[in-house]
């Protein structure tokens, strides 16, 4: 039988396990190699309300994809 999905997510119990792993490798920085492309984007400040909204989810997205591409492009991403 199938373990039953939480209905909550708990980050204490995943974030810290993960966070280490990308510490330990040094995922957070770009690569080493000056020849290749740079790429980085700078994420405005968040809105001045606190709220969150679905331009959040959109904007998260939308930079998401565009690091991911630029990155699978073999640029360093930063």
């Amino acid at each position: 039988m199938a373990a039953e999905i939480p209905k909550v997510y708990s980050p204490e119990a995943i974030e810290p396990r993960w966070a280490r792993y990308w510490v330990e490798r040094k995922l957070y920085r770009p690569g080493d190699d000056l020849s290749q492309p740079r790429f980085c984007l700078v994420i405005p400040p968040p809105n001045i309300t606190g709220l969150l909204h679905m331009g959040h989810m959109l904007e998260h997205t939308e930079i998401d994809v565009l690091m991911r591409w630029h990155r699978m492009r073999g640029e360093n991403v930063l």
